[in-house]
Parts: structure tokens; C-alpha cells; sequence
């Protein structure tokens, strides 16, 4: 599978395009604008102790090819000029935006999935599973213990044809 299609993605978040072309590919998502890569569509999540629509300029100026925000930015426009080429979607919030997406987005796949809840010893035990599966199958797991609402759905969208298995904690 090749990039995700931004019309996909609007109508898996209900999203409203403000600008850019819904026909556009994407090859990456971003939460952070530290690690965004050219290319990249940015999600502007709002956190505790911090907004992501505070750094879409930087994710531009980043080269980001876009951003998914739940905020009038309309002040951002007038502030900045932001190329009419960026793709800018609305949605009503951004963190479910991207849980909708990678929900959306892995259903596309058939792999077997392997799901490890519990209290303790949960990276371990994905660990071992992963290592033994990944010696015949090919496999997508969590990163570290990559394990919340945010890491979930990231590690969902780096699913590709080539996966069998997808375990996660």
C-alpha cells in the first residue's frame, strides 16, 4: 500500500477540507513537529501541556504537507502566509481524528492480531511474541511501550501489505 489518500482520510474522521487537494497522497503522519520530515501531514494534538496548533507553522516551514487541526486557524493566515498547496483538514478533534484514521486505515489489512493487556509485564511479553512470530511471519509491533491513545494509532498506520501479524500491547 502506497501513502493514504487524504479523501480517505477526510471521510474516515469526517473531516472538512479548508484548502489543498482531497486527491493528494500522504506518506507519513506526524504528531510532532521535531521529527516531521518533508512530506509529512501533521496532526495538531492538544495535550495537557501542549497545543499542537501552536507549531503548524513550524511544521510547514518544516515542509509538512499538510496539517489536521480542530481549531479556527483563520488568525493563522492572517498572521502567516501559508502556500495554498498545504493541505489544511478540519475535524472536530484531532485526537480522535487520528484514532478514527488508523482504525479506518488498518481495517484495509488482514493480518492476525495479537492484543496484550494486563497490569504488568506487558512489553515483555510482546517482546517474546513478537520475536518468536517475526521468525516466520512478518510483523508490525508497538514500539517500546508505545501503548496509548496516541502511540496505538501511529504504530497502526505503519501497517503495510507485507504485514501478517500485528501485535500490540
Amino acid at each position: 500500500m502506497e501513502g493514504y489518500k487524504v479523501r480517505e482520510l477526510i471521510e474516515a474522521t469526517s473531516g472538512r477540507i479548508i484548502q489543498g487537494n482531497q486527491n493528494s497522497i500522504i506518506n507519513r503522519i506526524s504528531i510532532d513537529s521535531r521529527t516531521l520530515v518533508p512530506g509529512d501531514l501533521f496532526f495538531a494534538i492538544i495535550g495537557p501541556h501542549f497545543d499542537g496548533h501552536d507549531f503548524i507553522i513550524e511544521a510547514f516551514n518544516k515542509g509538512a504537507s499538510g496539517a489536521v487541526v480542530c481549531k479556527n486557524i483563520e488568525s493563522l493566515f492572517q498572521k502567516e502566509k501559508i502556500d495554498e498547496n498545504k493541505i489544511i483538514i478540519e475535524v472536530n478533534d484531532t485526537l480522535s481524528a487520528l484514532q478514527d484514521w488508523s482504525k479506518y486505515y488498518k481495517n484495509k489489512f488482514k493480518t492476525f492480531n495479537i492484543c496484550i493487556t494486563g497490569s504488568n509485564g506487558k512489553t515483555t511479553t510482546k517482546e517474546i511474541i513478537a520475536h518468536i512470530l517475526s521468525q516466520k511471519f512478518p510483523l508490525l509491533k508497538t514500539s517500546g511501550n508505545y501503548n496509548n491513545e496516541i502511540g496505538i494509532p501511529l504504530t497502526l498506520l505503519q501497517l503495510n501489505d507485507l504485514h501478517k501479524i500485528l501485535v500490540v500491547e
